[in-house]
Parts: C-alpha cells; structure tokens; sequence
C-alpha cells in the first residue's frame, strides 16, 4: 500500500479518537458539575438574576432582592432529583432537611416557602407542564440568625422505580420575602440536607 492512501485514512480516525475523548472527558465534567448544580428550571418574575449562586455550593456568591411585588413568590428553585440511579434502579436520596445560609456579614431576612414535588415528567414525550404536589410550607420569623435548618420528612414515602420518570419528582422550593426591601434581603446558599 501507498503512504498517500493510508495517511488519509490514519488521519480519520486520529481524528474520530479526539473527537471521543473530549466528548467523554466534557461529560464526565458536567455530570460533576450537574451532581451539585443541575440544569434545572430556575426562576423570578422581580430578579431573575443571581438565582443559581443559590445553589452553586459556594457562600462568596450571593442573590439579593432587587425589587418587591407584594403578594407575590420572589423565585422558585429546583434543587434535585428524588431519586438516583444506582446501575439498575432507580433509588430514593435520603433527604432530612433544607437549609438557608446568609450572605456574609448579614442574617437570614424573613421568608415564607413552599416545598413541592414538582413531577419529573419526559418531555419528549409529553407536551404539558409538570403537576407540583405541595409538601410542606412554612414561615421563618426569626431576627439574627445566620443559617436556619427546616427538617423536612419525604423520602420515607418514596419508593425504588424501576423505570424514569414513573415515581421520580424534583423536590421544588418557591420563596416569598413578605417584607419590603432591606439590607438583609440576601441568600448566599440553600441547601438539601441529607
């Protein structure tokens, strides 16, 4: 065989072997990234800006209350998957709590929130918006704190599925600050505790 015609060929598939890898290597970077931040709706009619820093792990990052719309949600946030897939099911996590940290140097402000089950529906499959089930909602009022820890108890009642996404919800928090803007209007993380 000639070198011109095997060249073409040797470069083909030096070519398709790059191509693989940074397909694999970008992948296996955001399931990372994904596990602690997933691609996720997030959202805010008032300040739609600045809502992942709330759940990007890291406390430097911070929302802050740009506008009040009285009687209104201020955002809502999906946090994580119900359930895992451990190699041949799907498993419940084993979450206990939610938790609100302040930004540094500043303390929780008053809040009201909801927890839903937001269903995690196929939507290739299904042209409609998921069905939310209302878990739990309740009021934090209390004045210098700089973290604060809901116990929350949901995944004692779900069970293993066999087959995605029959069973499977995305556990959906929705936030109202009752009070008008102050300087302590300001979230740096919220967090699913397990």
């Amino acid at each position: 065989m000639k070198l011109t015609s095997i060249l073409p060929v040797l470069f083909w598939i030096a070519a398709i072997a790059v191509g693989n890898y940074q397909i694999v290597s970008s992948t296996n970077q955001k399931i990372v990234e994904y596990h602690n931040n997933p691609p996720f709706r997030i959202g805010s009619l008032q300040n739609p800006s600045h809502l992942l820093y709330l759940l990007d792990s890291q406390l430097d990052t911070i929302w802050e209350r740009k506008n009040y719309v009285k009687d209104q949600a201020d955002f809502f946030i999906e946090m994580k998957l119900t359930h895992y897939y451990d190699g041949s099911s799907f498993v419940p996590f084993q979450v206990n709590g939610i938790q609100w940290i302040a930004c540094p140097d500043k303390t929780l402000p008053k809040f009201n929130a909801k927890l839903f089950l937001r269903e995690s529906i196929n939507v290739d499959k299904e042209l409609r918006l998921p069905e939310d089930k209302l878990v739990s909602s309740f009021e934090f009022r209390e004045f210098g704190k700089l973290d604060y820890i809901k116990n929350i108890d949901v995944a004692k009642n779900l069970l293993k599925q066999s087959n995605y996404p029959t069973g499977i919800y995305i556990y959906t928090l929705e936030m109202t600050l009752p009070e008008k803007i102050s300087e302590n209007d300001c979230f740096a993380e919220i967090r699913l505790r397990n």
